[in-house]
């Protein structure tokens, strides 16, 4: 599975509930975000590589609303989900702590 880049509330939520993915995580960015943009490519990566998660991406100034009702606190913010259910987060551009917790719920 590639990156997919979320154009609504409506299709957000249909993705978490998924049941082909056992894990799905979501990135929120901002387009003027350079944290974002230097961990972007790194996500696309990690996307192509674990086929078995599903990875979304949503930017925060086309979808301000879904960012205030997810409670995002920073940008980047990586939300991890099982079942729908939001199980882990990490706030910030850390690759090291991104792809611990991707290898982690790959395996899970």
């Amino acid at each position: 599975m590639s990156l997919v880049y979320i154009k609504s509330e409506s299709e957000y939520r249909n993705r978490l509930m998924n049941k082909q993915y056992r894990t799905t995580i979501a990135m929120f960015s901002g387009k003027h975000c350079a944290p974002c943009k230097q961990i972007t490519p790194f996500y696309q990566t990690m996307a192509r590589r674990y086929r078995n998660i599903q990875f979304l991406k949503i930017e925060s100034t086309e979808l301000p609303f879904l960012c205030q009702s997810s409670k995002v606190r920073g940008l980047p913010s990586f939300f991890f989900f099982q079942k729908g259910r939001k199980v882990y987060e990490i706030t910030g551009a850390n690759q090291q702590s991104l792809s611990s917790a991707i290898k982690h719920y790959a395996s899970k």
